[in-house]
This record gives C-alpha cells, structure tokens and sequence, in this order.
C-alpha cells in the first residue's frame, strides 16, 4: 500500500485483541483489475459480528479515501506533506461463518501474526508435528561424528568418466 500502513502491528483501539488481516492483489502483473488499481480483502475473525464489522470499517478509514466526487482520480493536498491515500471505489462486507472440523479430516495451524519471534506457530507445529507422529522426536538432536577425516573428495561431485 502506501505510508498510510505506516501503523501495521498497531491496534487501532486500545482494547482491541483481535488481529486485522490484509491481502493486496492488483497491480500489472495479476490480471484481477485495471492498470494503477488493485483489490484489497481485509479480514478478522472474531465472535461478535458487529464488533467484527465495525473493526473492518476502521481498518478501511485507515487505509482508505472514501471517494467523495464522482471521479476517484480527483485528489486535492493540503501540503506537499500530506498523506495520499488510496481511493476507496466500492466495498462489501460480508459475516462467514466458520466450519469445524468434526471428523478431524483436516489439520492446520494459526497464521503468523505481528510477533517477529513466531513462538505461537512454532508452539502449533509442535502440537501439529505430535498429532500426526506421535512417536517422532520433534526437531530430534543429532550425533556428531567422532572420526570424520576430509579426504579431499567431494561426495557430491558427479564421477569423471573419461
């Protein structure tokens, strides 16, 4: 997007728990819209739908110009400091509910979130890992060789047939 992300791995309440997730697809090399535009899905999930809606609609205020005039290219700046945001042209929201999974057919973990350390999804690869092997070491130690002499010879190298 542009410098108006500049607040990614922010809440936009103080009391927000719930983490907004964007995709942008556009641009000239996915042929999903015009030249110089693009699609945006914002998404949540959460337990009440209206707080769910009212979190999209501020993610969109965020990131997004509401298009005012009639032509979404029109674009007045108060400096040559301003923020240039986007321009919103159409929008939908939509409440999906969410299938479990009875049988337990299908496995899958949590997507990465704002932490850089990524310890909540190495946490569910672990519980992910014992689910499906559970008589596997996860990430098992290995046994260093004791004698190990370089020969000079590459092990990998193809053999020379001459």
């Amino acid at each position: 997007m542009s410098s108006s992300c500049r607040a990614y791995g922010q809440a936009l309440y103080p009391e927000q728990d719930a983490s907004i997730r964007a995709i942008q697809i556009g641009g000239s090399s996915a042929v999903v819209c015009p030249k110089g535009m693009f699609v945006v899905y914002l998404s949540v999930l959460c337990d009440d739908a209206k707080q769910g809606k009212m979190l999209l609609r501020d993610a969109m205020n965020a990131l997004l110009k509401l298009a005012l005039s009639g032509n979404p290219y029109d674009r007045t700046l108060d400096g040559e400091d301003a923020e240039v945001k986007p321009t919103l042209l159409w929008s939908m929201l939509y409440v999906q509910e969410l299938i479990t999974d009875e049988q337990g057919y299908f496995l899958s973990t949590p997507m990465p979130d704002a932490n850089l350390d990524y310890n909540d999804l190495i946490d569910s690869t672990a519980v992910l890992f014992h689910t499906l092997y559970p008589h596997e070491e996860f990430f098992p130690g290995t046994h260093a060789v004791d004698n190990l002499e370089d020969d000079g010879s590459d092990v990998d190298a193809p053999k020379r047939t001459e």
